[in-house]
């Protein structure tokens, strides 16, 4: 089946691979990926995965060329502070001051593989909104899904 997959991929311009949970869809599109020369991916699932498909494209893929896009209502001041290159402890910034700093810079960062959870992807792009909010994301939570770009 993952060789098939790799062929659904390479076939389309643009599609969603929803396999089952452990099947290898992360095999399927770093080889889609590499044998397409894809220039980007975006990956798209639950946030308590994004360090998974990290870890599991590292396999094929240099860690140069992977980034987890995340949200910045959960860091502390003093990450935040790291983040945006100040001297942690050091700046006179409130950490709301810092935190609308950090949704002001848009750290989206461009990369052969990007994975971000739905609720972040959100935060930088305008989605149609066709089920409500919570029904979309047990939607996306229940279903890891991926579409490359």
């Amino acid at each position: 089946h993952q060789k098939e997959a790799v062929k659904f991929l390479l076939a389309r311009k643009r599609c969603i691979l929803a396999d089952e949970q452990g099947v290898g869809k992360s095999l399927e599109l770093s080889v889609a990926a590499i044998e397409g020369n894809f220039d980007s991916v975006l990956i798209i699932c639950p946030a308590s995965l994004k360090t998974n498909w990290k870890n599991e494209l590292m396999w094929y893929v240099p860690e140069k060329d992977i980034t987890i896009i995340d949200r910045f209502d959960d860091k502390t001041k003093p990450e935040l502070e790291a983040f945006l290159g100040y001297a942690v402890g050091k700046s006179s910034k409130t950490k709301k001051e810092l935190l609308e700093e950090a949704k002001n810079a848009g750290k989206w960062q461009d990369n052969r593989f990007i994975i971000v959870n739905y609720d972040v992807l959100v935060d930088f792009f305008s989605l149609k909104r066709t089920l409500t909010e919570k029904a979309r994301q047990e939607q996306i939570e229940n279903s890891p899904i991926l579409k490359y770009i």
